[in-house]
């Protein structure tokens, strides 16, 4: 599920006014970043930051900390919502946060061979061992 739509069933936080409004916080920019916020749409809450962000110079530092952010932010989506959970395999064909592949190619490929670099993946991994942690201590 993109950090872009809001659940069908209403329960996941647009993660993407998140991501980009403590983007414009790394910046500086708290005006525009509480602009952010109310943006109708993550669409929106995108378009406006892409519009007033620095160059690219110091936009490459925000890429050292963005993953961390986007980790933060999905994992209280998967946490909480079965719709995104039930929707993540549709992901993969984008280079960045995906495999770069189509489902069934992802699944028949060695990892080494994929095209994209599967951050999502990597995050999605990692939230599936923080939430079993969790569970396991609270079991106990």
């Amino acid at each position: 599920m993109s950090n872009l739509h809001a659940c069908p069933e209403g329960c996941v936080i647009l993660a993407e006014h998140h991501y980009q409004f403590n983007r414009l916080q790394f910046h500086g920019m708290n005006d525009e970043s509480y602009q952010v916020l109310d943006s109708d749409t993550g669409f929106d809450a995108m378009k406006l930051a892409q519009d007033v962000l620095p160059d690219q110079q110091t936009q490459l530092e925000w890429k050292s900390i963005a993953i961390d952010e986007i980790l933060k932010m999905n994992k209280l989506k998967y946490e909480h919502c079965l719709h995104a959970r039930d929707t993540l395999a549709r992901m993969t064909t984008n280079t960045f946060w995906g495999t770069g592949l189509i489902p069934d190619h992802t699944r028949y490929t060695l990892s080494n061979y994929w095209p994209g670099q599967n951050h999502m993946g990597k995050i999605l991994v990692q939230i599936c061992w923080e939430i079993a942690d969790t569970e396991s201590i609270t079991e106990k």
